[in-house]
């Protein structure tokens, strides 16, 4: 339980990191979060197909690739619930590998509407 308040706790968007890992370039920090918030559709996407056919190599690369992209960008929340996912795959807890799914996409449904409040823009 505490860790489900912490991480209620912990902002979604850090824009502090963002700007730091950007060069302090307000731009491109904002450039990098549209094309995380882009491409984060087809991620979820990626990795429910991987969870339901039970591909776990292909589902630790993809999560791999979105935990790296949420670096990039200050994403915090959605970095975390990856980094348990992951934990919960490398422990083989398979039990629950459902459920770190429904956690993963409720996390990446909040950073896209934060991401719309910050006027990230989401579509080409």
């Amino acid at each position: 339980m505490d860790n489900n308040l912490s991480q209620q706790t912990t902002p979604i968007i850090d824009s502090k990191i963002a700007l730091t890992l950007a060069g302090n370039k307000h731009e491109l920090a904002r450039e990098l979060l549209s094309l995380l918030i882009k491409g984060l559709p087809a991620s979820v996407t990626a990795i429910q197909s991987h969870v339901m056919t039970h591909n776990l190599i292909e589902l630790k690369l993809q999560l791999h690739k979105l935990k790296g992209a949420c670096s990039y960008c200050g994403v915090i929340r959605l970095k975390n619930t990856i980094l348990e996912f992951e934990n919960i795959l490398k422990q083989q807890h398979t039990d629950r590998v459902a459920s770190a799914f429904k956690k993963l996409e409720f996390e990446a449904q909040q950073l896209t509407a934060e991401a719309l409040k910050l006027g990230a823009e989401t579509h080409e």
